[in-house]
């Protein structure tokens, strides 16, 4: 309970933003537009497939074995995607 406490003193002008945009989005019809809009153009497939590389480089990096770094970087090379080369001391 302590935790969900923090949370909402640490991150109330975000929650408070979240359901603005939330009943806004819901009863007024060129924010609800918009919301749309913004939604699609954000989950276009470049930036998926950015956000999950970035996932991924930060997993690999958590790893001490040298076989994921390669396939890691065999797959930003096949899907385009140009990562900075993970290393592990990059992450230290």
């Amino acid at each position: 309970m302590q935790a969900v406490l923090q949370f909402i003193q640490d991150y109330w002008i975000f929650i408070i933003a979240f359901l603005g945009l939330s009943v806004g989005g819901y009863y007024v019809p060129v924010v609800r537009g918009a919301l749309v809009r913004i939604w699609a153009a954000f989950m276009s497939e470049k930036i998926i497939i950015k956000v999950i590389m970035y996932l991924l480089g930060l997993l690999v990096k958590s790893t001490k074995n040298q076989l994921d770094d390669q396939l890691y970087e065999d797959l930003s090379e096949a899907l385009g995607v140009h990562q900075k080369k993970v290393t592990k001391e990059a992450g230290k």
